[in-house]
């Protein structure tokens, strides 16, 4: 088989996965796809279509939808816990230079658009360096298999498709976009072993075939190794919107885009029977075919015909209102799917089978999204510190699970003072509750407020006392029976 072939599963959703960029791109993405999502009406010529098509207006509810379930999620900042020597990779962990956090955005983008994302630990060619990390959406994973390893399945295959722009040797000014595929596999020993192939074209075979590229010691077979020791697994964390598996599945806001879609459609009709309805359409009924006719103020339309008619035709029937009352139900419904997602998980005990019975999608919410989120970026900040000789125990990544914002009113915030300055609360219920309604520092814990409260309670300055036996100030007036002090060498008058 050749090496760009696809993995059955990635034919079956990559339809799906084609038509959520699409949408999420929005109005200039689905007119340039123009006969995919709407097709051609009854009789329309080529003309006729191109203006049906651009009469209508892509309402991307989508886009808004994806953009707004992850502003909720990222709308606190996650808490990443790594060994002291893994910190400064945080802020430049991509080849791009990403900050980790731009990382997860990416990350859970592609969970609610495709249902699957992948992360590769990457690195150069086998030479040990600095590793990074590298995201792929689903369309670029096309391939992929697991073998039973040491009891368990393992991800033995992974072909993965990348574009590089390149620049064109007849031309300083332009580039070409060069397709590469990234292979990884595990041989028969069970070590990892890397491959890039490069598509060009063959003169002798008049089609485009893959070759295997050389790194710039000349290897083909590039064997990566961490301190001395080959590797024995595919440095790559899967993505799902309930499970992290090798197998993609539903994206949780599929329903969402098929309904967009259909909403294209009808806003598409909807505009094209207003422009054939709106204006008024003069018509003249027993007139001479040779007489011209002007309209108009100050105009006259006279015939000697006692049959004639003159009228304006007007749409005044009830045409387009199934379609409006099918926009706004459509709309509706869109703005439900989307909220869906914001449903609490199940807080029952569920055993991993039944976790992925469910893993349709369906069953997919903001708070799965986030957990797979976390699991699979530990995983992959796991192999950063085993590069780097660390340990994985003390890495932990936690997102934001408190998807709305909910601030105390001035009304509740009194009735909790008053409850603690009253004994019915202590000052860390108190203090709590702020912090669960958004009113304490961004970045601040409990434990923050609570020693800030106690250091202001320790600076507090206190007028000083003056002494028993100081002096008056000079401009002090004397005691009552306080006698004046005589000057020298003066008589009292």
């Amino acid at each position: 088989m050749a090496v760009d072939t696809k993995h059955k599963e990635f034919n079956k959703w990559e339809k799906h996965w084609n038509k959520a960029t699409d949408i999420y791109e929005g109005d200039d993405a689905m007119k340039a796809k123009s006969y995919t999502y709407l097709p051609k009406l009854s009789g329309q010529s080529n003309d006729e279509y191109l203006a049906y098509l651009n009469r209508g207006v892509f309402y991307n509810a989508s886009a808004r939808t994806v953009d707004g379930l992850t502003g909720a999620i990222m709308r606190k900042d996650p808490v990443i816990e790594v060994p002291t020597q893994m910190e400064d990779f945080l802020y430049n962990c991509t080849a791009s230079g990403y900050y980790i956090v731009d990382v997860i955005v990416e990350i859970v983008k592609s969970i609610l658009k495709y249902g699957r994302c992948g992360l590769l630990a990457d690195f150069s060619s086998g030479i040990e360096m600095a590793p990074y990390f590298s995201i792929y959406s689903p369309e670029n994973i096309i391939n992929w298999k697991t073998r039973l390893i040491d009891g368990g399945q393992k991800l033995s295959l992974l072909v993965l498709r990348e574009t590089d722009d390149v620049e064109n040797e007849a031309d300083q000014f332009a580039s070409e976009e060069k397709e590469i595929l990234k292979v990884l596999y595990l041989d028969e020993s069970g070590k990892l072993v890397l491959n890039q192939y490069e598509r060009v074209t063959s003169a002798e075979k008049a089609e485009d075939v893959w070759n295997k590229v050389a790194n710039e010691r000349g290897e083909t077979d590039i064997f990566p190794s961490v301190k001395g020791n080959r590797l024995e697994y595919i440095p790559f964390s899967f993505f799902g919107a309930v499970v992290n598996s090798v197998q993609p599945s539903k994206p949780p806001l599929l329903d969402l885009f098929d309904l967009n879609l259909y909403h294209w459609k009808l806003t598409a009709d909807y505009a094209h029977g207003l422009h054939y309805c709106a204006l008024p359409t003069l018509y003249l009924l027993g007139f001479d075919n040779k007489t011209k006719i002007a309209i108009g103020p100050g105009r006259a339309i006279i015939s000697e015909n006692p049959d004639a008619k003159v009228g304006m035709l007007e749409f005044t029937g009830q045409g387009l209102s199934p379609i409006e009352a099918a926009l706004e139900s459509i709309e509706t419904r869109m703005a439900i799917l989307g909220a869906r997602l914001l449903e609490e998980q199940k807080a029952d005990a569920e055993a991993f089978a039944t976790v992925k019975l469910r893993s349709s999608g369906d069953s997919a919410t903001l708070s799965s999204v986030v957990g797979s989120t976390e699991s699979g970026l530990e995983k992959a900040l796991g192999y950063v510190a085993e590069w780097m000789g660390l340990s994985s125990d003390d890495i932990s990544v936690t997102l934001n699970r408190d998807f709305e914002a909910s601030k105390l009113s001035p009304q509740e915030i009194t009735a909790l003072l008053q409850a603690y300055q009253s004994g019915s609360i202590s000052r860390y219920t108190f203090l709590y509750n702020l912090a669960q309604g958004e009113r304490l520092p961004k970045d601040d814990t409990i434990e923050d407020e609570m020693d800030r409260i106690d250091l202001d309670k320790a600076n507090v300055i206190m007028p000083e006392e003056p002494e028993e036996d100081e002096e008056p100030e000079e401009d002090e007036e004397p005691e009552e029976d306080e006698e004046p002090e005589e000057d020298e060498g003066e008589s009292t008058p």
